[in-house]
């Protein structure tokens, strides 16, 4: 899949990066880059989708919700401009590599 940006562009620095594990049916996990409000979401079965211009509000109540599944579903899924890709798209150089950034690492295992 070729995607309409390049991560390695894109992705800040490893202190601007913020991930969570769910606990979620749905939802593995999510890294959030502050630096440029891009979300990171991945799906069990390793999808992930990456939204675009989110607001810092939206990422802190997102881990403050009861539900992360439902909470992405309402606030999340239809309101940010979004694209697809897999594990297997990550670049694996460059500063968004996860041999490089612990943070990414951390939430593409």
């Amino acid at each position: 899949m070729t995607l309409s940006f390049d991560l390695n562009a894109r992705i800040g620095k490893d202190q601007m990066l913020e991930m969570h594990s769910f606990n979620s049916s749905n939802i593995h996990s999510a890294l959030y880059d502050r630096s440029v409000r891009d979300l990171y979401v991945r799906f069990h079965g390793d999808r992930i989708y990456v939204y675009l211009n989110v607001p810092d509000t939206v990422w802190t109540e997102w881990l403050q919700a009861s539900s992360a599944g439902s909470y992405h579903h309402e606030n999340i899924k239809w309101e940010f401009v979004y694209e697809e890709l897999t594990a297997s798209d990550w670049p694996q150089q460059g500063r968004a590599a996860p041999a490089n950034n612990q943070t990414v690492r951390r939430f593409l295992r």
